[in-house]
């Protein structure tokens, strides 16, 4: 699970449960309204900040997820994981997956999105 901590006071405001197992991942959408979190259960969620309540599980990934990547725009959710060799690319709004990015013969090391949003770079060893 996740858990909200108060800066000021130090105390625990809530937990965030969900996943069934560690997570692994945590990232804002740029818009700084979701929180979106990978776990070792091999999905994603995207939690409301204001009710911390979880609006939709991504699930697709047969390997564990070793990052999630917001796009610029606001409108999809990059992920990979180093086992698949793959990134996945999320419809944010309803969690169904767009579009798997796949070519790369060894394990993927990382991901970025380009300045203007329309390009994906990739990297294994």
């Amino acid at each position: 699970y996740i858990e909200k901590w108060d800066t000021n006071s130090g105390l625990r405001q809530s937990y965030l449960k969900g996943h069934t197992a560690n997570v692994n991942g945590l990232r804002f959408t740029h818009d700084g309204r979701f929180l979106l979190s990978s776990a070792l259960d091999h999905t994603i969620r995207k939690w409301n900040l204001e009710t911390d309540m979880c609006e939709c599980v991504f699930s697709g990934h047969s390997g564990i997820i070793s990052e999630i990547l917001p796009s610029k725009d606001g409108k999809h959710l990059h992920s990979w994981s180093k086992e698949e060799k793959v990134v996945r690319r999320w419809d944010l709004s309803d969690g169904a997956c767009v579009s798997v990015l796949a070519g790369h013969s060894a394990n993927l090391t990382k991901i970025l999105e380009s300045k203007d949003g329309r390009s994906i770079y990739s990297c294994s060893h």
